[in-house]
């Protein structure tokens, strides 16, 4: 879990930090699209449904010159687009794997001083491999 979390923050960043300079875009059939630009997520789809679609690929485009920072819900021609800050998806992540670091930071330090990894019961006179007196962990 805490590598995993690590793993997706550093990426997660990376790609805030680089939608700055250059954004993406991908076209699906039916105009669906979905990119990366300035700091945000963001999803556009045709309104109404019709089928008048663009070629399916990747589009590289210049993004803002400034990063995005709250939801929108706005319309661009016949188009309705959404844009998610790439922060709300990294603060919770980021947050849920400082958790994780730190609740086995805790449960290793009680584990070397001689106590429960999970309640902190001093076990000094319970014999090894025994289950706790105080909480029933190991």
């Amino acid at each position: 879990m805490k590598w995993v979390g690590v793993g997706f923050s550093v990426l997660l960043s990376a790609v805030l930090i680089g939608s700055r300079w250059k954004g993406v875009e991908l076209w699906f059939p039916g105009n669906h699209v979905v990119g990366v630009v300035s700091g945000v997520l963001r999803g556009e789809m045709h309104v109404p449904f019709q089928s008048t679609a663009h070629a399916a690929g990747v589009v590289t485009i210049s993004p803002s010159p400034w990063l995005l920072w709250w939801f929108r819900l706005y319309r661009r021609g016949a188009h309705a687009v959404i844009d998610i800050p790439l922060w709300v998806l990294l603060l919770p992540m980021l947050l849920a794997t400082i958790a994780a670091w730190r609740l086995d930071t805790l449960a290793r330090r009680r584990i070397l001083a001689g106590e429960c990894a999970s309640c902190g019961y001093d076990r000094p006179a319970t014999p090894a491999g025994a289950n706790c007196p105080e909480c029933g962990g190991k």
